[in-house]
């Protein structure tokens, strides 16, 4: 038999055969791998204090909702991580919020840290807390509640609101009520100073 012809047999067979092995192989790798779990979570990057491998967290984390009263909120933190193993409760770090209300303005809050519920999207912001508005007031707390579902905002603790030639100091406060017509409650020895011009 000639030496060609052996050559173009040997050639049409592997033309056949390879590329049928390639097709057996690839069925045998998704026959025996595991099927994925669409209800399981994607597991959160992991890092412990030194910043190498722990527990387990996220840089440079944003979260954003829109409350019962159509007011939009940002958060954008330095860090976050599963509140004591609990995957709904999220705790971050050095936050920053913005509020932007249907009416156009936007407040501004920073905190140090923030326990986000990612079921109803509550949040809880706590420690060195600092809260601007384009009216130009200022508020200092140190815990500050924002509810989801009601676009109201809760502050526990005791409050300074400043601006131009006001100071007013209460044990409590409550925002409640849509933007366009929200109501702010205060308790708890309110003082007011107001330093006219």
């Amino acid at each position: 038999m000639p030496q060609g012809a052996t050559y173009s047999r040997i050639i049409t067979f592997s033309k056949l055969v390879l590329p049928l092995a390639a097709l057996v192989v690839l069925s045998l790798m998704f026959l025996f791998s595991g099927r994925p779990d669409p209800n399981q979570a994607l597991p959160l990057a992991t890092r412990s204090a030194d910043g190498q491998l722990g527990q387990q967290g996220m840089t440079n984390p944003r979260f954003a909702m829109v409350t019962g009263s159509g007011d939009a909120v940002e958060l954008i933190a330095s860090s976050a991580e599963p509140s004591d193993g609990d995957a709904n409760q999220i705790l971050a770090t050095n936050v920053t919020a913005e509020i932007t209300r249907l009416t156009g303005g936007r407040d501004q809050i920073t905190a140090d840290q923030a326990l986000w519920n990612s079921q109803s999207s509550d949040t809880r912001l706590t420690g060195n807390i600092v809260a601007t508005s384009p009216e130009g007031y200022r508020l200092d707390t140190e815990e500050l509640s924002i509810i989801a579902a009601s676009g109201d905002i809760i502050a526990p603790a005791a409050v300074l609101i400043t601006s131009d030639g006001i100071r007013l100091e209460a044990g409590q406060m409550a925002i409640t009520g849509p933007s366009d017509h929200q109501v702010v409650h205060f308790q708890g020895g309110v003082r007011l100073l107001y330093e006219g011009k």
